[in-house]
């Protein structure tokens, strides 16, 4: 299935579409049933194309029906506008590609922007296909159901589409109808999808039949008194139809807003814990434990134990942090810099006076917030990178400029460099970008800046 194009798909169907509509009415055969068997196969091969699940399928199908019928007979009041006879074989075919091709364009596009939330396994269509036949004939008869209630003596000569014309005329019915459902589909989402049907086909009844006697007797426009039940009966049926139409498409938004809000919630819990996980292994590779024991091991060896045992307080107080800040998004900035400090400290015990920090931040921005880990972060990026001898210092400075924490170095890249996996800034600034702002770097061949914001 993957191989068609979904262009190929789409004409294909519309020129099949021009055909049968053409030969029904040069035979004087009734089309709507084959072109409606037409539209649900396209739909059905569109949406197995793009791997999307049964139930988006469904909800597709629904609204590719209703649609066609609306948009066609408002291709046949384009042609009886101007002054064209739209019971000719030619237009008749005309207007069933013309609604086949918007049809088929508008699922391409919203498989195309929101399709990703609704993907399946590659065997998904493979295991449900039974399902695939069973939801088709339930569709189809649903519209032959409706074609027959048409073909009855209900509208008595009257056209449906004046009343679906009409009913959709009543813009605050419409209003109150999609907000309904917009609350009908929000406080079910949780629910499994049997339970969901179970309360989705009564509301949509009753809420049908309250609008279409708000729609019989011209309300809220107007009151004409209680209106006959015929009435009501011809715009009930409009307004069943109109509220599958809604619900099928509120039900697609929401469900495509929630699994990417899912998605994006997983791929940032991913992200975090990769950052996490490198930079705990940061702290505890060997080369770092080596660095570690050896100066811990030299301020024994020289009995410097007030030394040692600082030290090894500021070195667990590092992984204190870490754990401590582990499920939070945000921490307060002063105390990021305490962090800071310590790491700083242990640094200084190995690199003696190549290494010169300055944090400059004044108290009032202490109570901001920053990513957990994010300052600490780019000191040792700073480390890591760069050349630090007594006769080469590297010089950090730490201060608030304009509403963000600056981050600056002087660039003095080493001779051969460390290997970069890029996680921790890629992380920083995707956790930026989440709370609404993005961070900026601005290397220079001097000097290395990166600004974070502070929230």
């Amino acid at each position: 299935m993957k191989k068609l194009k979904s262009s190929w798909i789409i004409h294909g169907f519309a020129l099949l579409h021009f055909a049968t509509a053409w030969l029904s009415v040069a035979a004087a055969i009734p089309d709507s049933r084959m072109l409606t068997l037409m539209t649900i196969l396209m739909t059905v091969i569109l949406c197995m194309r793009e791997n999307v699940n049964l139930i988006v399928t469904g909800l597709c199908i629904v609204l590719a029906n209703i649609l066609g019928y609306y948009f066609g007979m408002e291709i046949k009041e384009d042609f009886a506008f101007f002054s064209l006879d739209s019971e000719l074989p030619s237009l008749q075919a005309v207007s069933s590609l013309i609604t086949t091709e918007i049809l088929g364009w508008i699922m391409y596009l919203f498989f195309r922007y929101f399709g990703k939330s609704f993907q399946v396994e590659e065997d998904y269509w493979n295991l449900r296909f039974p399902w695939v036949l069973l939801l088709v004939g339930v569709v189809y008869g649903v519209r032959l159901l409706i074609s027959t209630v048409i073909q009855a003596d209900l509208y008595a000569g009257l056209e449906m589409y004046d009343y679906f014309h009409q009913f959709l005329l009543n813009y605050i019915l419409l209003v109150v109808l999609l907000a309904l459902d917009v609350a009908q589909v929000h406080l079910t989402r949780r629910l499994q999808i049997g339970w969901r049907l179970l309360i989705a086909v009564p509301f949509l009844f009753v809420t049908a039949s309250v609008a279409a006697f708000f729609a019989a007797a011209k309300l809220p426009f107007d009151w004409t008194g209680v209106p006959p039940w015929l009435e009501i009966l011809r715009f009930l049926v409009v307004a069943v139809v109109v509220q599958m139409a809604l619900l099928s498409l509120t039900s697609l938004v929401t469900w495509s807003l929630s699994n990417r809000k899912a998605a994006v919630n997983t791929r940032n819990e991913a992200h975090k814990a990769q950052f996490q996980y490198q930079n705990l292994k940061q702290q505890l590779n060997p080369h770092f434990l080596f660095n570690s024991l050896n100066v811990l091991n030299s301020l024994v060896l020289d009995e410097r134990s007030g030394e040692a045992s600082s030290y090894i307080v500021k070195l667990s107080g590092l992984y204190r942090y870490m754990l401590q800040s582990e499920k939070e998004k945000l921490v307060p900035l002063q105390r990021e810099l305490e962090y800071v400090r310590m790491y700083v400290d242990l640094l200084k015990l190995r690199f003696s006076e190549g290494l010169e920090v300055d944090i400059a931040v004044a108290d009032r921005f202490m109570d901001r917030d920053v990513i957990p880990c994010s300052v600490q972060l780019l000191v040792e990026n700073a480390v890591k990178h760069n050349t630090i001898q007594p006769d080469q210092p590297l010089r950090i400075r730490i201060y608030e400029e304009d509403g963000y924490l600056v981050v600056r170095n002087n660039f003095q890249p080493k001779n051969t460099a460390e290997e970069s996996h890029g996680v921790g800034q890629s992380y920083i600034r995707q956790q930026y970008k989440d709370a609404g702002v993005d961070i900026r770097i601005e290397p220079g061949e001097s000097e290395y800046n990166v600004y974070l914001p502070l929230l």
